[in-house]
């Protein structure tokens, strides 16, 4: 048992950890069989080796593994440890995108955390609830449970809670299109991550800030305002990634570069007057500078991905083909291009299918009922939301999902639901906008 959790819980290589927690598990039942130990360890480590077999994406067999600790936790009638093998069951159907049944586990996880009296567990259940609501764009519902999660976690004085469902709630709010109640949020998570010492948090929270503003700055009319956010944007990404070099958590530190090189690239669009904010400003701030820092920070990006093997290398490219536009330089942009298609087609092929990112997903879901609300045509909503090319960004999601595209035509234009089938993990969702629709 304890090399199993060696190479899962420390070194992180769940695959090394399979066969040594395996085998612990057959030890644990034989010292039971024995009358030497009760079903403690044996349902803990099954547990773990839940645990390892989802982060290796290996879903029916992490459920079993957690199926078999739950059943061993109810007959010994702990219901703390009940509370949590039911959570990670949500878990793990939440990653296979069986939501509704996800939720049903956790509201049962949730009764025996309350019947445990274990506050600090309903926290973080209340919390788990809260992210699956706003997964789903049942926003409300998450804000709800986030609140209920930070109340949870005040009655168990847990700090870090707080932190993270404070975090929680700043991203509903964002979602709500509320920024300045979700800054509110950020700052007192912020807040309370500063006086814990936690750089995690302190890195969560000026990133998201930095994403808030990102999003203000390019809804922005007035030059002025769109200059003044990007510079906060801008100045909360540099905090924001040198607290995850701290960390050294390679795609977190990815994601920042990334983030922090597409704000930089937005910057350069905003020609002459603009002017950075953070502690060190550039002598130079023209657009060529900008564009400068923007393509070192993005090949920093690309650097680490690639070192990964990530999926996300296909997107750092596509910002670089940006880049490159900007500057005038087609040449480049060609070529990032031709290896941004090769790197989405090999991310597609190595996911088994083409690949839609939830986010992205509820985005293009809520611009279709605000054609449909507004009476415009599907493309001016895409295009108002900043879509360079509606027609063929349509034609991409043709390719890969067209079912999506027949759901976003008909909801944009008052027809009827289309028979098309829809993919289990959305189908939820997808009845949910109807509902909308038809409210």
């Amino acid at each position: 048992m304890t090399l199993g959790r060696v190479h899962y819980g420390i070194a992180s290589r769940p695959a090394d950890a399979i066969q040594p927690l395996q085998q612990a598990v057959e030890l644990f039942a034989e010292l039971e069989a024995a009358g030497e130990t009760n079903t403690t360890n044996r349902a803990a480590t099954l547990g773990d080796l839940a645990n390892a077999f989802m982060a290796l994406g290996r879903f029916d067999q992490a459920l079993q593994a957690a199926e078999d600790g739950l059943t061993l936790n109810r007959q010994r009638n702990d219901q703390s440890a009940v509370a949590r093998s039911e959570g990670r069951i949500a878990q793990i159907l939440d990653a296979m995108g069986r939501q509704a049944e996800a939720e049903q586990r956790y509201r049962q996880a949730l009764a025996a955390s309350e019947a445990a009296g274990d506050d600090e567990l309903a926290g973080i259940l209340w919390q788990s609830l809260g992210n699956l609501a706003a997964d789903r764009n049942r926003l409300d519902e998450a804000a709800d449970s986030l609140r209920k999660g930070l109340a949870a976690f005040q009655r168990a004085s847990d700090d870090q809670g707080q932190m993270q469902v404070l975090n929680s709630l700043g991203e509903v709010e964002r979602l709500r299109g509320n920024p300045q109640a979700a800054l509110s949020w950020y700052e007192r998570s912020l807040e309370l991550a500063q006086r814990l010492g936690s750089v995690q948090g302190q890195a969560a929270a000026r990133s998201n800030r930095a994403i808030l503003l990102s999003d203000q700055a390019q809804a922005a009319a007035d030059p002025d305002t769109r200059r003044r956010l990007l510079s906060q944007a801008i100045a909360e990404n540099r905090e924001s990634l040198a607290l995850k070099q701290q960390l050294g958590q390679p795609a977190s530190i990815a994601i920042s570069h990334n983030n922090l090189a597409d704000d930089l690239r937005l910057a350069a669009e905003c020609g002459i007057g603009f002017q950075p904010v953070d502690a060190a400003p550039r002598p130079d701030a023209g657009a060529t500078a900008l564009l400068d820092e923007a393509e070192h920070h993005a090949q920093q990006a690309l650097a680490i991905w690639t070192q990964l093997n990530d999926p996300h290398t296909w997107q750092t490219l596509l910002l670089l083909e940006k880049i490159a536009a900007a500057r005038g330089d087609a040449t480049a942009a060609a070529e990032y291009r031709r290896r941004k298609e090769a790197a989405h087609a090999e991310a597609q092929q190595r996911a088994g299918r083409a690949g839609l990112d939830p986010k992205m997903l509820v985005a293009l879901l809520q611009l279709a009922l605000a054609a449909r609300a507004q009476q415009v045509p599907l493309a001016d909503a895409l295009r108002a939301a900043g879509a360079d090319d509606p027609a063929a960004l349509l034609d991409q999601l043709d390719q890969n999902d067209p079912w999506l595209t027949t759901h976003l035509r008909a909801l944009a234009a008052h027809e009827p639901r289309p028979a098309a089938e829809v993919p289990a993990p959305y189908a939820d969702l997808l009845a949910q906008v109807w509902q909308a629709a038809a409210d």
